[in-house]
């Protein structure tokens, strides 16, 4: 029960909530000259969001008035077909409670098509079909459901025996307390000797608690209702003030939220890759420094290894950061105005230009990965000059390391060269869209 008041709270009120950040959006934007978004259209968009949730309310609405009305068939039918013989009252009494419930809900029943279609069950699918209704229902519910069907057990002035157990099967499929049960059986007890005692010729649906389900359905699903139209009425508010908004905006304002929520944000971890890109550049020309040293051509395998240790103990960091900066440029994107055809020119100019630095990125990412091989070759080429016993030994590891050096060497000298022809285009790429922005956007200087 907790679980689906909560639904029902998330799905309407979270509806709300985006009906009110559209309407402050719009206000905002239009009375206080502060957009909060910089989105034209977002009014319209926090408004659909909220019309999918109160659809998903309304439907759940929908969705748990045909549940309480399956479980009250279900239960019912159970009920009935526990005894051989079923009563014209039985059978009456259950059309009459299910049409009360179908006037409301579905379509309406009567005695004779319900003992027509009670030969389509058996007790073990019923309680199947109960066990998989009641999960989402209201304990309250179950126990008005509960009490229909011991008014039902009872009506014919005894307590069957077989009907009783179906009671108690279906009272533990819906998770009733044994104090609830019993309290329910007395009820339908006392209602039974009250129909005895009166000058009534038949039990009457008012004996049964079905009433009450009727009654809080009906207030529900006029709340639904309610809610539906006051959010209709919000969207389409929202999407006539969200489209006048959309003709308000300049180019000037375009151009700012282009610039300082997009351009400065690329630029910027651009720039940042750029630092990190030099102190990685530096560490590699360290290496290439060292290796052609006595000192370090001399030293044995362990010592080599810690040299590589402390040389190469920013790469650890760094390469990460590089590969985050290029996930965050890659994620970046920009949603223009499209009234704005010259903005929307130069948002195409400026996505060359991240392409291009995404490229760049991407490329030295693969150098410095590509360079940490060669360095694993140089620790291998020590540990194996270490452990070999001859000069034939000696001879034959040294080969191999030269080969597969030249090759690291020549993967490498092309990635450098690469990374060259790309930053040339870059830097045509960022020169045509400066001269481009500059004509459309006013006082316009480029970031980086």
């Amino acid at each position: 029960m907790y679980n689906q008041h909560m639904k029902k709270f998330k799905n309407s009120s979270i509806a709300y909530v985006f009906y009110a950040l559209g309407t402050i959006d719009y206000v905002s934007a239009n009375f206080f000259n502060n957009d909060l978004t910089g989105l034209p259209f977002s009014p319209i968009i926090f408004g659909g969001i909220g019309s999918v949730f109160m659809f998903i309310h309304n439907s759940y609405i929908k969705e748990s008035n045909n549940k309480i009305y399956e479980l009250f068939k279900f239960s019912l039918y159970a009920v009935l077909i526990s005894d051989d013989r079923i009563d014209e009252s039985e059978l009456e009494y259950s059309s009459s409670i299910l049409n009360t419930l179908e006037n409301e809900l579905l379509l309406p029943t009567n005695p004779s098509k319900l003992e027509e279609e009670l030969v389509n069950y058996n007790l073990i699918n019923l309680y199947e079909k109960i066990r998989n209704l009641q999960s989402s229902v209201p304990y309250k519910t179950k126990l008005d459901i509960l009490s229909s069907c011991a008014i039902l057990c009872v009506m014919d002035g005894q307590i069957d025996e077989v009907e009783q157990e179906s009671i108690y099967q279906i009272s533990n499929i819906l998770g009733i307390s044994a104090n609830d049960m019993k309290n329910i059986f007395n009820a339908s007890i006392a209602s039974y000797i009250d129909f005895q005692n009166s000058d009534r010729e038949k039990l009457q649906i008012n004996d049964s608690e079905v009433k009450k389900v009727v009654e809080e359905k009906r207030k529900e699903n006029k709340s639904n209702k309610n809610q539906v139209y006051i959010g209709i009425g919000v969207f389409i508010s929202l999407v006539i003030f969200g489209i006048y908004q959309s003709f308000q905006v300049t180019i000037e304002e375009s151009c700012d939220n282009f610039i300082n929520n997009y351009e400065n944000k690329i630029v910027d971890l651009s720039n940042k890759s750029l630092e990190t890109t030099q102190i990685m550049n530096d560490t590699v020309n360290e290496f290439y420094r060292l290796v052609k040293t006595d000192s370090y051509k001399n030293a044995p395998y362990e010592e080599q290894l810690e040299i590589h240790k402390d040389l190469f103990s920013n790469f650890s960091v760094n390469l990460p950061y590089l590969e985050d900066d290029l996930e965050s440029i890659n994620s970046l994107n920009f949603a223009y105005s499209s009234e704005h055809e010259d903005l929307e020119q130069a948002v195409y100019l400026f996505e060359l230009y991240k392409f291009k630095t995404i490229d760049i990125k991407t490329n030295d990412i693969n150098y410095f990965y590509t360079f940490l091989q060669k360095v694993e070759l140089y620790e291998k080429y020590f540990y194996d000059w270490d452990q070999s016993n001859s000069e034939t030994d000696r001879k034959k590891i040294s080969d191999i390391f030269n080969e597969e050096n030249k090759e690291l060497t020549n993967i490498l000298t092309e990635i450098g060269s690469t990374t060259t022809s790309l930053i040339d285009e870059k830097i045509i790429l960022r020169n045509n869209y400066v001269a481009y922005t500059e004509n459309i956007c006013v006082e316009y200087s480029w970031g980086e």
